[in-house]
């Protein structure tokens, strides 16, 4: 049961994680993509959707690669994201 009750304070930390994902800094913005990807937040087809307009954009390798894990994982297939 504690670890059921943990989840909820993680799955709220959703909305500061998010902004992070347009930080300058490459390894904030890799951690904030990492982290969203495997709480599965609340509203996670708007995260899963800001992610997939970022690996539009986004030029590195890297960060690619964990945007595509974390969309997987949320599991999310709305047309935008698929």
């Amino acid at each position: 049961a504690v670890a059921g009750g943990a989840k909820a304070p993680v799955k709220s930390a959703a909305p500061g994680l998010v902004p992070l994902l347009k930080d300058t800094e490459k390894s904030v913005r890799t951690a904030a993509v990492y982290a969203l990807g495997r709480i599965q937040p609340d509203g996670a087809s708007t995260v899963a959707e800001t992610m997939a307009a970022m690996l539009a954009s986004e030029k590195d390798a890297d960060i690619k690669r964990e945007l595509v894990a974390s969309m997987g994982l949320l599991g999310e297939k709305s047309e935008v994201v698929v």
